[in-house]
């Protein structure tokens, strides 16, 4: 019974961050928010008993990803922009990393396997949305993106890297049932394949490719290494947003996506924003939502409705370059410190073969980060925090455990 009331518990606080983006604009929409404002409360009041008189420890990355949040409300408020957003956004968040960072350290392994079936549960439920309402969505966005269960067809991956690398590493130390991972496997791959997401598509292909490779290619761990696979996803950050290496590709990418080499004009978007950051470079434009509109760079687009060209607002569609424009130079170094620090602590891991598959997440996520924005969505912080929970005591299992399938190296 212990167990169950432990379970109900992070799902209480962790559910209300994972809202699903197809209840947008509905009366579930304002339910969830109520529910989102009831948990607020009790997470705050939890923590406070947690910290304060327990005396908890947290996982120190947790609290540097705060201060990411709040260098935000800085940038917002030196542009004269309202700042009610970024507060609440710095509040909710903190409550989020810091809350999970206790409940890994209290529930250890079991919050692990609890986030994975969590993750898993949104996966299926949205690959029956996407069975059910092929081509459709369950409603559409404002750029008439058709929306399933979770989100559009460029969001899914995030959710869908984090539940496989987990699902990954539970399965490597014989945690759940290889039969249900594998079939999760073959549900989740075909989910971002029936979206049709390029990027989504990419990035799933590079992960499966890595992990493969890490695991016959490079059972030693040289080459797939996190620091490695930082260093290739920031070159090829490089080449693509800066040097524009896919128009020598474009024949290729004509062929196999349909797509030209603007990237369904994210190449202007990136343009415009390479000319408004130099102007703000240390503290950038603040939140664009805090001003009314959906970010900083703007296309015409033809409107029928009105048969006039209206001027549509974008964000960046690129990681680094969404977080140079909101916050400057300042977030940016924080979003780097936050990966170093990451870096260095999981490379303390021991298992070559876990190293391997957290290296293909890895690229993964920098593969999404060259054409969409990844860091608002919780289930990245989550991964993060479980894996740097496991740098401290995977090693301590692996000890203690004679796992079958195991491979020391």
């Amino acid at each position: 019974m212990r167990i169950e009331k432990r379970k109900l518990l992070w799902a209480l606080c962790i559910v209300p961050f994972l809202k699903p983006d197809c209840i947008i604009g509905t009366v579930a929409s304002r339910a969830w928010s109520i529910m989102d404002d009831m948990v607020f409360v009790g997470m705050a009041l939890y923590l406070l008993y947690k910290i304060v008189l327990n005396k908890h420890k947290i996982i120190g990355i947790s609290l540097l990803i705060s201060v990411f949040y709040f260098a935000q409300v800085i940038s917002s408020y030196a542009n004269g922009l309202p700042v009610y957003l970024d507060v609440n956004t710095f509040l909710r968040y903190t409550l989020l990393v810091v809350t999970a960072s206790l409940f890994l350290i209290d529930g250890e392994w079991s919050f692990v396997k609890f986030l994975y079936d969590l993750f898993k549960l949104i996966i299926f439920l949205n690959f029956i949305s996407v069975i059910l309402f092929y081509n459709k969505g369950i409603n559409k966005d404002s750029y008439n993106t058709p929306i399933y269960f979770w989100s559009t067809k460029n969001h899914i991956i995030s959710i869908t890297l984090a539940a496989l690398l987990l699902g990954e590493i539970l399965h490597y130390l014989v945690m759940i049932p290889a039969k249900k991972y594998h079939r999760f496997v073959v549900v989740a791959s075909l989910n971002v394949f029936l979206m049709k997401s390029s990027t989504a598509i990419i990035a799933l292909c590079s992960y499966f490719l890595i992990v493969l490779a890490a695991k016959y290619l490079d059972p030693r761990n040289k080459v797939f290494t996190v620091k490695n696979t930082l260093i290739a996803g920031v070159i090829i950050q490089f080449l693509i947003v800066v040097v524009r290496i896919q128009d020598l590709l474009a024949p290729a990418i004509e062929a196999l996506f349909h797509k030209n080499a603007s990237l369904t004009g994210r190449t202007g978007l990136w343009d415009q924003a390479f000319k408004m950051i130099g102007s703000k470079l240390l503290l950038g434009y603040g939140n664009p939502l805090a001003k009314g509109v959906s970010g900083w760079l703007t296309m015409v687009n033809w409107n029928a409705a009105t048969n006039t060209l209206d001027p549509v607002y974008y964000v960046a569609h690129n990681q680094f370059l969404e977080i140079f424009l909101n916050g400057g130079l300042t977030r940016v170094v924080l979003l780097l410190l936050v990966t170093v620090i990451s870096a260095k602590q999981i490379s303390r891991i021991k298992d070559k073969q876990i190293l391997g598959y957290i290296a293909g997440a890895t690229f993964a996520f920098l593969i999404v980060a060259i054409t969409e924005v990844v860091y608002p969505y919780p289930p990245c912080y989550l991964l993060l925090l479980s894996i740097l929970w496991m740098s401290k005591e995977l090693n301590k299992y692996l000890d203690n455990h004679d796992t079958r399938g195991l491979k020391n190296v």
